[in-house]
């Protein structure tokens, strides 16, 4: 499963452990680089430098931090006190949001659970929910078109069949997890399918070669794309006709162009 669609699948539990996690980590880094620098100016300057606190002065900045919050909490009186009290809310604020981004590590198990050890991935998220999204709707609009119907009980018994044969219910979140599926998507991929497969079988049919038939139906998706005018908002990419699908856009809006 790609990055995306593992965030995309994390529970509210999941995004508030990996909130927690990101917070700790940054008031860890923020305490240990406070140390160091003491402790490098302090040799600078011929003198020890935090040592007191805890082993080696650790927990020094851990100290004056409480000391700092605990301290009261005045707020001058020509101040402005909406910006005064705002002004290091959004500092923080924004410093733990970048490290939303950042993939500290690589895919990580969290209680049993399958995920990617950052907050979230902007573009590549966008990108691939839109184009899920996308396909769907241009199979339902071909589906009408060939009188292809596929109902919830079609959904349903094709959801129990692979059920059975990932060895149970228990056993799917790790098959979706190998099949690069996100669980949230699993009956709208389930209905996408079934849809292809029809279409497949619709042109078989028609006497087109078994070989040929995949092509057809990708040629099939083009053709309702075009027809339809598919669009998307620039900040999920850029449509791409001949595939239909979403390139990735130029996140640099031009500022940086390869050499020739």
């Amino acid at each position: 499963m790609t990055t995306a669609e593992l965030i995309a699948a994390d529970s509210g539990t999941t995004i508030l452990i990996k909130a927690l996690l990101v917070f700790v980590f940054c008031v860890v880094l923020t305490l240990m680089s406070v140390w160091g620098e003491r402790r490098l100016v302090g040799r600078m300057q011929e003198r020890p430098g935090p040592n007191r606190v805890g082993p080696f002065g650790l927990i020094q900045a851990l100290a004056d931090g409480v000391k700092l919050a605990l301290k009261e909490d005045l707020i001058p009186a020509a101040a402005d006190k909406v910006v005064f009290v705002l002004a290091p809310i959004i500092s923080a604020t924004t410093c733990f949001m970048s490290f939303a981004v950042i993939p500290i590590t690589g895919e990580v198990s969290l209680f049993g659970k399958t995920t990617a050890m950052q907050l979230t991935q902007g573009p590549e998220l966008l990108r691939d929910q839109a184009q899920f999204l996308i396909v769907t709707a241009l199979l339902d609009e071909i589906a009408k078109e060939k009188n292809i119907v596929v109902t919830k009980a079609d959904v349903a018994a094709r959801r129990a069949d692979i059920v059975i044969n990932v060895g149970g219910e228990s056993e799917l979140p790790t098959a979706l997890v190998g099949a690069n599926l996100a669980a949230s998507n699993l009956d709208a991929y389930l209905k996408v399918l079934i849809i292809s497969e029809r279409l497949d079988a619709f042109f078989i049919n028609s006497g087109t070669p078994e070989t040929e038939a995949p092509a057809l139906v990708a040629k099939a998706v083009t053709d309702m794309a075009t027809k339809l005018g598919v669009e998307v908002n620039p900040k999920y990419g850029k449509w791409n006709p001949t595939n239909a699908s979403i390139d990735a856009s130029d996140a640099t809006d031009g500022a940086v162009t390869p050499l020739p």
